[in-house]
């Protein structure tokens, strides 16, 4: 992600800056004031060598540490290389190059976990402060040395933290965004699935109808036929429309006399009852709808039915719908996509769909919906 690499970029340039400043700054003062005494040539090889050494292997670990998780190390070589420059030209030169322990203390706190950087960083300066006693400095130039590395800790800590805090929010977002895209695909395949399989099970047996009313010589009935199969098309090019734009304005009145017209041009006698008595809300209108559409298709594809009955009723606090058909095979009732999207769709709304087979060759589908969403959500 373009935005976690810049918070990298950015916590590694503020720990990068702080440990260039704390370097340069003491080590440039201690060297002019070191070169004033004269020191030995395996010394001066030394800091000539080991401080370019120390600074590159700080850059890769600290950058190793800011692109990677807090309190893990990426790659130990770069770390113990600087540890170990740090330590041996603190150790063997004394005096300013104690300060090159300051970076190197808050590089532990980012790259090792608080139970090793604490005990380790611990010992870096009471070594240091060793030192510098060794060599007679004053105590309040140890506690300087003890106090400042303190400090710098923390804040190489707290940069860390900020950086892995903002990183992990950055990645929360990310996952969030793409959860809501795979749902809204599925949702999107779920209603295509509904409308289309319903839509063209009806297309299909009513084409078949008007080739068979041709065949027979019945060309007005033929024709009513088409029609209905135009005005059928035209409704589902407007309801994939609805779907695209996220909103389907069903009612299960208006679904009812669709099923109705769908069922008895196969001959199938539907029968009806509603003793609701009561205008149910839309998340209830819009359940039943897809409830009765996928009823519907499942009629016309998988069963010899010549009867269907539509049952609605409601209480005080929920809605019920139960669609009843005879000429049920069994062995054409698998468990498809329709009913597991049905399925889902209930559940979202805090409804519960049952269906199975019942005796003489019946076939059951009812569902279960609360009239307040209050409800349908602590369901």
């Amino acid at each position: 992600m373009r935005s976690a690499d810049a918070i990298s970029r950015l916590t590694g340039s503020v720990i990068l800056g702080i440990g260039l400043f704390v370097g340069l700054a003491v080590g440039f003062y201690g060297k002019a004031i070191w070169f004033q005494n004269e020191p030995p040539l395996a010394h001066l090889l030394l800091a000539l060598g080991g401080t370019p050494l120390f600074f590159y292997a700080y850059y890769r670990a600290s950058w190793d540490a800011v692109r990677g998780s807090l309190g893990r190390c990426a790659r130990p070589i770069s770390l113990f290389t600087c540890g170990a420059m740090a330590i041996a030209l603190a150790v063997l030169l004394g005096g300013y190059w104690v300060n090159l322990s300051i970076p190197f203390a808050g590089l532990i706190s980012l790259s090792l976990t608080a139970k090793l950087a604490v005990p380790l960083n611990t010992a870096l300066l009471t070594l240091c402060s060793a030192v510098l006693l060794a060599e007679g400095a004053a105590l309040e130039e140890v506690a300087s040395l003890a106090m400042g590395g303190t400090g710098v800790v923390f804040l190489y800590f707290s940069v860390g933290a900020l950086g892995a805090a903002y990183r992990n929010v950055l990645d929360t977002c990310a996952r969030v965004t793409s959860s809501a895209v795979l749902e809204e695909r599925t949702r999107f395949a779920r209603d295509l699935h509904d409308i289309f399989g319903h839509s063209l099970s009806v297309i299909t047996l009513k084409s078949e109808l008007a080739v068979r009313l041709l065949s027979n010589e019945q060309p007005e009935r033929a024709r009513s036929e088409v029609e209905s199969v135009s005005d059928l098309s035209r409704r589902s090019i407007s309801d994939i429309r609805e779907v695209v734009r996220g909103y389907q304005m069903t009612t299960v009145a208006g679904e009812i006399e669709g099923l109705r017209a769908a069922l008895e041009t196969a001959g199938v006698r539907v029968t009806v009852s509603d003793t609701s008595r009561r205008t149910l809300p839309r998340h209830v209108q819009e359940a039943f709808a897809w409830m009765l559409r996928e009823a519907s298709t499942n009629i016309l594809q998988h069963s010899a039915a010549e009867n269907c009955t539509l049952t609605l009723w409601s209480d005080e606090c929920r809605a019920w719908l139960r669609v009843t058909n005879d000429g049920a095979r069994r062995e054409s009732h698998g468990g498809g996509n329709g009913l597991a999207g049905l399925e889902e769709r209930m559940g979202a709304v805090g409804g519960k769909l049952s269906c199975g087979f019942g005796p003489e060759d019946t076939y059951c589908v009812e569902t279960a919906v609360p009239l307040y969403l209050s409800e349908a959500r602590s369901a």
